[in-house]
């Protein structure tokens, strides 16, 4: 058994039924874990507090409840990141630089409150929309700030991949550990950077979520993750050749291609069946010349088309001449 720690130094094989270490451990160091999952982890001091002595009936006094709140992050214009010096102030990690809070931890609050908002489940979608945004309106200035972590991570908001993306820096900038957490949402992260064709960028996120696991579960190599994953022939997807016919359609291959495109090339090949070939060579124009006539044609004679336009001119010039006639009679009789 092992006493709780928010910064642990093992975890719990459930599988071996021991403890594997997650960072060194000093001589003389007690053995700790987390009761938390890796997402309570990453709650502030309060919310922590508040978790254990719900779940557990004791108050934390680890090193990381006990010191300055490591998960409370605003932005510092060095690029930095502020923690809560007191109530009032924050320090700048990095300029070391004090400056006085009040407005932002009214912010903070109000963000805080859309949040909890959402999580309620009361609201209907379009409410929670709503908060959901007025909450990303704080974490979009803040983007190492807890509640950044609990909006990518909860809500995937406002995009699945720079959320994956933001839950992945808030791990190792802050807990800077091995976790289950950072498996999961590396290996989604990797699926939707292949879907968008970011093939590169998908094989480095998914070999760095692979070490993690050859970490946490004793595997000796992280080809023998991606193995365990199928992933061990991961590849780029390879074009190929353009077809002799200058289809450029032709180029994506059909396992690649989308619900869409494939619509596409269904509404393309339809309507080029329904056009009619030209002739590109000479025998194809001879053997065109050579076809013989209709059933229902006669020798010697027009189409229809032709024999009617025919048959209403040599109409049209006798009554014009009657016409004629006409006009010119009473002037012949005076005569």
């Amino acid at each position: 058994r092992a006493n709780h720690s928010c910064s642990p130094n093992c975890l719990v094989d459930g599988d071996a039924g021991t403890l594997r270490a997650v960072r060194p451990i000093s001589v003389g160091e007690e053995v700790t874990v987390s009761y938390l999952d890796d997402a309570g982890l990453l709650m502030d001091i309060s919310s922590r507090q508040k978790e254990l002595q719900e779940r557990y009936e004791f108050r934390c006094q680890c090193q990381r409840c006990t010191s300055v709140d490591d998960t409370r992050r605003f932005s510092c214009h060095c690029g930095g990141d502020r923690l809560p010096l007191d109530k009032s102030r924050l320090r700048c990690l990095t300029c070391k630089e004090l400056m006085e809070a009040a407005e932002l931890f009214e912010a903070e609050e109000k963000a805080a409150k859309s949040l909890q908002a959402a999580r309620s489940g009361d609201l209907e979608e379009e409410d929670e929309g709503h908060e959901l945004m007025k909450c990303h309106r704080f974490t979009s200035k803040h983007p190492h700030h807890q509640l950044t972590f609990a909006l990518a991570n909860e809500f995937a908001f406002p995009d699945p991949e720079a959320s994956h993306q933001a839950v992945l820096t808030i791990l190792d900038l802050i807990l800077d550990m091995p976790c289950q957490l950072a498996i999961e949402t590396g290996r989604e992260l990797a699926r939707r950077l292949r879907s968008s064709g970011k093939e590169e960028s998908a094989r480095d996120v998914l070999r760095k979520a692979a070490s993690v696991t050859m970490l946490l579960d004793g595997k000796q190599s992280i080809e023998e993750v991606l193995e365990d994953w199928g992933e061990a022939k991961t590849r780029p997807v390879k074009v190929p050749k353009p077809a002799k016919t200058g289809d450029m359609e032709s180029l994506l291959a059909e396992e690649e291609t989308t619900w869409l495109q494939r619509q596409r090339k269904a509404a393309s090949s339809t309507v080029k069946a329904k056009k009619v070939p030209l002739a590109t060579s000479s025998s194809q124009v001879q053997d065109k010349q050579t076809q013989p006539p209709p059933p229902d044609a006669q020798p010697g004679k027009e189409p229809q088309k032709k024999i009617g336009l025919a048959t209403c001119t040599m109409l049209m010039v006798p009554v014009a001449l009657l016409s004629m006639v006409l006009l010119l009679r009473r002037p012949w009789a005076k005569t």
